[in-house]
């Protein structure tokens, strides 16, 4: 009866000990093979190859990063107008509600609060919008650095008018 009962556990713990090295040797396999197996990307990201490609709006090896954040900030600066000569403005760029647009307020000097589109890690669009009763304002904003922009626009409407300049973080 001991015999049986040995000789019973001796088949169990064989089964089991095969069992784990066939389940670790498919892990390590899984693994080597797989570049994204331990990669999780964030933010909706996806992996391809080992790395993570970003949605627009995110970026970092990890897509944890967000672009507006490189934006958002109060920013003075001297623009050059074609109409108006030069001028000084300061503008604040805000965080919208989603990840991809923002507000800049008093964009050119004008008084108004424009929506604006993250293109990329480096660029925002303000889309043509009415500023006032028959002007209306276009232009991007280029990140030259963590605390330079160059900011340009277009008047259509009445006033006519192309801007440009750059801006420092205040």
């Amino acid at each position: 009866m001991r015999y049986k009962t040995n000789f019973g556990l001796y088949i169990l713990f064989t089964l089991f000990a095969f069992s784990m090295v066939c389940y670790t040797a498919c892990k390590k396999k899984q693994t080597a093979t797989d570049p994204c197996a331990l990669i999780t990307c964030h933010n909706s990201g996806t992996c391809s190859g080992g790395l993570c490609s970003c949605p627009t709006g995110y970026e970092g090896t990890y897509c944890d990063s967000a672009v507006r954040t490189k934006f958002i900030g109060d920013w003075a600066g001297n623009l050059s107008c074609i109409v108006a000569g030069n001028k000084i403005n300061t503008m604040r760029i805000t965080a919208s509600n989603d990840d991809v647009n923002l507000v800049v307020e008093n964009a050119g000097g004008y008084h108004y609060n424009l929506s604006a589109n993250i293109t990329s890690s480096t660029k925002i669009s303000i889309p043509l919008q009415q500023i006032a009763p028959d002007t209306s304002m276009a232009g991007t904003i280029t990140l030259l650095s963590a605390s330079e922009i160059k900011f340009e626009y277009t008047l259509e409407g009445t006033q006519h008018e192309a801007c440009h300049g750059n801006y420092t973080r205040q």
